[in-house]
């Protein structure tokens, strides 16, 4: 009778929990991951992975933004006190399997070569998120480029809102200024800046992609007071979708290296918008019945670990399996394992490493 009550306890928060979450920013999540692990399991598809996380990036400062937003407009000016419970709230989630991913790449790298020379200073710039500062990011460990990203942008921002506010200005308007700021100055360095590498010269820069979370942190901070955005959504993201459809030719054809030298720094305003766009119509999908939404909320909690552990599983697949030395029927074969092992792998590490940590976030 226990241990029916307990499953029965256990099937019933469960069951709440995912009444609580939106479906549709679990949609939007699994279609980031998603079009991140095709890009690099199935060849023709590898730019999908720049809209993937260029849509993380979106997701990202519209739920994250939002949270800091909230908590820094329950008091009528900001404290340091929230500046330091947002860090920490924020770093629990994101710290511990980011080490964790430093430390099984730097394995692999130190298996694969037989020595250590030359990744010390690797994993002393990667331990404080300065791999890809204002540099390209080396071969080290490349996924994490994103993760700079983002952790920069949650130090920076709200330290910009905090200063803004302690010279006498209410705290929407310091975000607003903030939000100006940080749409302005990595723009202005992409311009003043041409490079024809723009993936990793660019897309893949701190101080240039500040501003890639900046169109749903802006988004969020912007909802009390645009209403009209959500209620005509089906016209505001058909804008979306045509702005993000004619980023794809652009991509494809127009970042050639002889190709028009602003291009990139206009590129990487133009993808965040038009999903920045996307968003309040796609917050809008209902949950639908168990069996086709239970698999979507899985791969939206999974979606960090797959994000980091997809690479290092392939690798260590290609080497287990001598993928050099395999014909084309074979280089398919492991990579099927390789997705197999990475969604086993994610969903361990979310149950019993993520969740375990995130439990032990101070409250808010």
């Amino acid at each position: 009778m226990i241990l029916k009550n307990r499953q029965a306890g256990i099937k019933s928060n469960t069951g709440m929990e995912s009444r609580n979450r939106n479906f549709g920013l679990d949609v939007v999540r699994a279609m980031a991951i998603t079009m991140v692990l095709l890009s690099h399991y199935v060849a023709p598809l590898k730019r999908l992975g720049v809209y993937g996380v260029e849509l993380f990036f979106v997701l990202s400062g519209y739920l994250i933004g939002g949270i800091l937003y909230r908590q820094f407009t329950s008091e009528p000016s900001v404290r340091f006190a929230d500046l330091w419970l947002f860090w920490r709230r924020r770093w629990y989630r994101t710290l511990p399997l980011y080490y964790l991913f430093l430390v099984v790449v730097g394995m692999q790298a130190w298996v694969s070569t037989g020595t250590l020379k030359g990744m010390t200073g690797n994993i002393a710039a990667y331990s404080f998120f300065l791999q890809n500062f204002a540099w390209p990011i080396n071969g080290f460990s490349v996924v994490t480029w994103s993760l700079a990203i983002e952790e920069w942008f949650y130090l920076l921002f709200p330290i910009c809102v905090y200063a803004v506010n302690c010279a006498g200005i209410r705290v929407f308007s310091s975000f607003n200024v903030g939000i100006s700021i940080f749409l302005a100055i990595p723009l202005m360095l992409r311009l003043l800046n041409p490079t024809p590498d723009w993936d990793n010269g660019t897309r893949m820069v701190v101080v240039f992609r500040l501003d890639a979370l900046m169109y749903g942190l802006g988004l969020a901070v912007w909802k009390p007071r645009s209403e009209w955005l959500w209620k005509h959504s089906r016209a505001v993201a058909l804008l979306g979708m045509g702005i993000i459809a004619g980023t794809v030719p652009i991509i494809i054809w127009g970042m050639q290296p002889d190709g028009w030298k602003f291009m990139p720094a206009l590129l990487f305003s133009l993808i965040p918008l038009g999903f920045g766009l996307l968003l309040p119509f796609l917050e809008s999908f209902r949950r639908p019945v168990d069996i086709l939404a239970i698999p979507i909320q899985r791969l939206s909690e999974w979606s960090y670990s797959l994000y980091l552990c997809h690479i290092p599983v392939l690798f260590g697949c290609y080497a287990v399996f001598h993928n050099g030395s395999l014909g084309s029927g074979g280089k398919i074969i492991v990579r099927a394992i390789a997705l197999l092992l990475t969604f086993v792998t994610a969903r361990m590490l979310y149950r019993y490493f993520e969740s375990p940590i995130m439990r032990m976030r101070p409250v808010a």
